[in-house]
């Protein structure tokens, strides 16, 4: 038995459970347990999740929307578990529809990184999304050289995982 312990709570970005649990029956483990219970939302359960982390984690950019004009401030609120925002949850989700709503809403700290130091940068990055690089580059007072807790930057994460078009684009 392979025991995945607050899975949820790692930047699924950087390497997606679903890799993992192969990994795992890959060396030769026929059952394996994943706890999800630090997910964003999910403790216990997804209804205890300030309205904007239910509409990201939903991917449902309308109420997203809707909850940002009636509460103007939500979009500052901070997962107290992983330190997810809903602009690096949306990130490291890769929705950058989301995240285009978001840095525009009063208050979004850009360069907020989570409990393990990932900014929403570094989830971007990490996966390559150059759509949503490109969105935050544009952004006024985005700091691209902010290292998460492995020390590893945005440019890092790219250049380690052969994201070329990212990496080039975090040079410039």
């Amino acid at each position: 038995l392979a025991c995945l312990d607050h899975i949820s709570s790692l930047p699924c970005a950087l390497l997606p459970v679903a890799r993992l649990v192969q990994a795992c029956r890959a060396a030769g483990f026929e059952r394996v347990f994943v706890d999800g219970a630090h997910a964003p939302g999910h403790h216990g359960g997804a209804a205890l999740a300030p309205p904007v982390f239910q509409a990201v984690i939903q991917q449902d950019l309308a109420a997203m929307q809707r909850v940002l004009r009636q509460d103007p401030d939500s979009g500052r609120a901070v997962e107290g578990v992983t330190g997810f925002t809903a602009l690096t949850l949306a990130a490291n989700i890769g929705n950058t529809e989301m995240m285009r709503a978001l840095v525009d809403a009063p208050g979004i700290e850009i360069n907020h990184a989570d409990a393990l130091g990932f900014t929403a940068l570094i989830y971007l990055s990490a996966a390559g999304n150059v759509a949503g690089i490109k969105l935050l580059l544009a952004k006024p007072g985005l700091v691209v050289n902010l290292a998460n807790s492995e020390g590893e930057t945005a440019l890092m994460c790219a250049a380690h995982k052969g994201h070329l078009s990212a990496v080039q684009l975090l040079l410039k």
